[in-house]
This record gives structure tokens, C-alpha cells and sequence, in this order.
């Protein structure tokens, strides 16, 4: 209605009470004026004549004065009288003009007191009502589709962030056995230089030892006197006691001569004591005949 309003204000205002070139031009304004597919103006004077229907003109120029809808409720009286107290609403039955099919409708008029006009125009409620059931399925399907759009992303957010994941941990799980192949290696590396070492020492530490002992086996025989070819032939064999590990033994690799020299000494260390315990100088048959030397 304010839209209406507008429309014919300016000519309605400037216009006398009995201006019929205004009135007109107002009708023909108020009679364009349509919307959807049921929307009109109408206008009653207040003597119930109707003056504009642009969807049925079957009304034009009839008094209606006593109109009632098929349930009794006056409709031209009462929309007369509301225009006179300046305006409001009324709820009756009206065919629809797009079917002519009848259906309750909501007006609104109000009334312009100079020309003692009523205008309005109304809304059948079965369109309010499909209009509302249209603007709330289309909401609800716009809920849905937000619903699944966001439902979709967000399965596609934990997928990729579980996707990261397993790519990292794959990732980090092969690094680690990298690292702990290396520290393996690692371990195995210092495992093999400290056996080394070790058996180097050995090696160095035995092989000193067998040297000296074969050395001082040596030593006994070539002090003996030539007379005492017996214990020089024992103190020969025990020499070779010691020079045939110490010989056997230089064969093999430096890791496991250590071990070759530590078992051929300690296998026959009672051979060696019975040789030179009968090889000893001492009151016995050795020294018979040997001049003794002299002390000073």
C-alpha cells in the first residue's frame, strides 16, 4: 500500500475534491499497479460503487453495497467503514482470480477522505502459506547441501591430515631404521676395532713373554760346560719347547695368535718343568767328574 501511495500522492494532494481529471489519472495508476499472479487494487467510493478492479472488471461501476462471502461476513460495508476511521485490516472469503476458486483473503484499505475513496488491496493466505512452504524447503535444502558441503570437507580435512600423518610416520619409521642400522653398524664397527685391539695387545704382550722365555731357555745351554752333553741335549729340547708354539703360532693371523700361543704354553708347562728339573745343576751323576768352580 505504501508503494501505491507513492505513486498517487503528489496528484492526489494537489488535486480539489471534485478534481475528476485527477481521479482518473489515480485510477489508471492504482489499476497498472498489479503483482503476482492474484495481486491487485481495488477501489470503492463510500457508497459502495466500485471504481478500480483490474483483475475482474466484471465489478467496475456496480454497487455493492451488502456484499457478503459465503459465510456471511460483510465485505463492502465493512471496508468502507474501516477507509473512514483512516485505514486497517479485514479478513474475508474471495474467489481467486486466477482460478475462481474461493479462499480466504487478508485486505488492507484505507481511505481517501477528500475523494471519500477506499482503497486497498489483499493476500489470499493459501499463497502466503505455499509461499511459505516454498521459501522453507528451499532453506531447508540450502541447510542440507551447506550440511553436506561442510560435511564433505571435513571428512576431506581428516582425511588429508590422516593421509599426513601415516606419510610422516612411514616417513620418521624410515629414518629410525636408518639411524638404528647405522648405530648397529656403529656398535659392530667398535665390537670388531676393540677385539682388535685387544687381540693386539695379547699378541704383543704373549709374544714378548715367549721371547723371553725362549731366550732364557737358550741361555742355560750355551753356559753348560761341552762335558755335560746330556743336560745340554735336555736343555736343548726344553728350548724347543717354547720355539715350536712360538713358531706355530707366528703362522697364524695376528687376531688368533694370542689364543694359539696361550693354549701351546699352558698345554705342556709340565714337560717343560720335568726337563729342566733333570737338566738342573746338582749334587747328581751330571756333575760327576766336572771340576767344581772355585769362589772367592
Amino acid at each position: 500500500m505504501s508503494i501505491a501511495r507513492t505513486a498517487f500522492i503528489n496528484i492526489y494532494g494537489r488535486a480539489a475534491p471534485d478534481d475528476e481529471r485527477a481521479k482518473t489519472a489515480v485510477a489508471q495508476i492504482l489499476a497498472a499497479m498489479l503483482y503476482g499472479q492474484d495481486g491487485y487494487f481495488f477501489v470503492f467510493d463510500y457508497k459502495g460503487n466500485n471504481l478500480v478492479s483490474p483483475r475482474q472488471t466484471h465489478l467496475i461501476g456496480k454497487n455493492w453495497t451488502g456484499l457478503e462471502d459465503v459465510n456471511g461476513t460483510a465485505i463492502t460495508d465493512t471496508l468502507i467503514r474501516i477507509a473512514r476511521q483512516g485505514g486497517g485490516y479485514h479478513t474475508y472469503d474471495w474467489p481467486k482470480p486466477s482460478t475462481g476458486e474461493t479462499a480466504r483473503m487478508v485486505t488492507y484499505v484505507v481511505g481517501l477522505q477528500d475523494w471519500r475513496w477506499a482503497i486497498g488491496t489483499g493476500i489470499f493466505i493459501d499463497d502466503v502459506l505455499e509461499t511459505v512452504a516454498a521459501s522453507r524447503a528451499e532453506v531447508e535444502s540450502r541447510v542440507r547441501r551447506t550440511s553436506q558441503y561442510i560435511l564433505a570437507i571435513a571428512v576431506g580435512a581428516l582425511l588429508m591430515v590422516f593421509m599426513s600423518g601415516l606419510v610422516i610416520n612411514i616417513r620418521e619409521r624410515r629414518l629410525a631404521d636408518v639411524k638404528l642400522k647405522a648405530l648397529t653398524q656403529r656398535v659392530f664397527d667398535a665390537q670388531e676395532e676393540e677385539r682388535g685391539r685387544v687381540a693386539r695387545e695379547l699378541h704383543d704382550g704373549i709374544s714378548q713373554l715367549l721371547v723371553g722365555c725362549a731366550m732364557h731357555s737358550i741361555a742355560p745351554n750355551a753356559a753348560l760346560p761341552k762335558a755335560m752333553t746330556r743336560p745340554k741335549r735336555r736343555s736343548t729340547a726344553a728350548s724347543a719347547i717354547f720355539q715350536t708354539p712360538f713358531r706355530k703360532c707366528a703362522v697364524f693371523p695376528a687376531t688368533y695368535a694370542p689364543v694359539c700361543w696361550m693354549i701351546s704354553a699352558l698345554a705342556r708347562p709340565q714337560a717343560l718343568t720335568d726337563e729342566f728339573a733333570n737338566a738342573r745343576v746338582s749334587k747328581h751323576s751330571y756333575y760327576r767328574g766336572v771340576p767344581q768352580p772355585s769362589r772367592q
